[in-house]
């Protein structure tokens, strides 16, 4: 009989699965007044937490409505990791990279299989916070959040406490990095 627990039994999918919830644990456990599993749905191809201080606009009123708490849906696709994580907001915030209707969050320009569940919930607190804008119209999902961008006098970005990462990551994702950059020889060559 096959161990499932055991890392051969698992698939890539599965390994990849059971690694960024650890990652997660590890990134609730540095960030307690920051992140928090949500007590919504759990699975294993999504999971929910709660990102606060983070501000966000969630209307331009008059006034204008500010959110300093998201509620976090974070799904794991199909293919993943081949296919990046998937962010969506409950309650979609104003901001040229957020769906209004659902909530989806264009997170990434450029994916990697090696990026992990830390890299998609820092780039989201920078897009919470207007710190990350991409007006690339392929990109844009809310056109009058991206005129409202370009509009002088803005004072942007919004504050937000940003997370604490485990050391060990950076090292790990250096090292991959480095790995991933070094010059390639070709098989002719000495």
């Amino acid at each position: 009989m096959v161990d499932p627990d055991r890392p051969s039994a698992l698939s890539v999918r599965g390994r990849r699965l059971r690694s960024e919830r650890e990652l997660l644990w590890r990134l609730i456990d540095l960030n307690p007044e920051t992140l928090a599993f949500s007590g919504a749905e759990q699975s294993a191809d999504a999971v929910r937490v709660s990102l606060r201080r983070t501000c966000g606009i969630t209307s331009l009123g008059p006034p204008c409505a500010l959110s300093h708490e998201h509620d976090v849906r974070l799904l794991f696709p199909r293919f993943y990791p081949a296919m990046p994580t998937e962010a969506y907001l409950t309650d979609p915030i104003f901001h040229p990279n957020v769906d209004p209707r659902n909530g989806f969050v264009c997170l990434w320009t450029r994916t990697s299989s090696g990026d992990t569940v830390i890299e998609a919930l820092c780039r989201l607190q920078r897009i919470i916070a207007w710190e990350l804008v991409n007006l690339d119209a392929a990109h844009v999902v809310q056109a009058a959040a991206a005129d409202w961008y370009v509009e002088p006098n803005l004072r942007l970005p919004l504050d937000y406490t940003p997370l604490v990462v485990p050391h060990e990551f950076y090292l790990e994702r250096s090292y991959a990095q480095l790995k991933h950059d070094r010059p390639r020889r070709r098989l002719d060559e000495p």
